[in-house]
């Protein structure tokens, strides 16, 4: 029994030891981040500007697309409402680079009549800088039957209630230096 005890006060001992010897970390690792946060407050801080939302608009006015081939002959994706594929040509010609473009797929039938139209999530045009052109795929919901031209276009008129479907009218975007 008194070798038991013996044990116990000993493995107390070292646990109080340890205990005491991470508490001296803890206070020295505390010590280091408020200094680090006073040094951050004492820094003069560099204030990022962003594009307003005006600038977004007018230079989604100023971005070219093309439909560059299409098929809307058959049913793309795996449930309804399908999709037709449109691979379209994205041209910045505008003096900023917008992270997105959303834009609106019209289709029309034989007779020229528009049959349907659908907004496609915003296409990512990060890598479009101005004056530069870039190809891109995508499948915009709204497959319809006898679908002979699709057309797309960027939308200049968005009323309140919408804009909340353009990303690039949501995100904030840091103008250069």
């Amino acid at each position: 029994m008194k070798n038991l005890t013996i044990i116990i006060m000993s493995i107390s001992l070292i646990a109080f030891v340890i205990g005491c010897d991470s508490g001296t970390e803890k206070v020295k690792e505390s010590q280091k981040k408020s200094t680090i946060q006073q040094t951050e407050k004492a820094l003069p801080k560099e204030t990022v500007k962003y594009y307003t939302e005006d600038e977004v608009l007018q230079a989604r006015k100023k971005f070219k697309v093309d439909v560059v081939e299409f098929d809307a002959s058959q049913e793309y994706g795996t449930e309804f409402p399908y999709s037709d594929r449109v691979r379209l040509r994205i041209t910045n010609k505008s003096d900023i680079v917008l992270p997105y473009l959303t834009i609106l797929t019209k289709r029309f039938d034989r007779q020229g009549k528009m049959i349907g139209s659908s907004r496609a999530p915003s296409v990512p045009t990060s890598n479009i800088k101005p004056g530069e052109s870039f190809e891109y795929e995508y499948y915009p919901k709204g497959h319809l039957p006898y679908v002979k031209k699709i057309e797309v276009e960027i939308e200049h008129m968005i009323n309140d209630d919408e804009k909340k479907f353009f990303q690039e009218l949501n995100t904030q975007i840091p103008k250069n230096k």
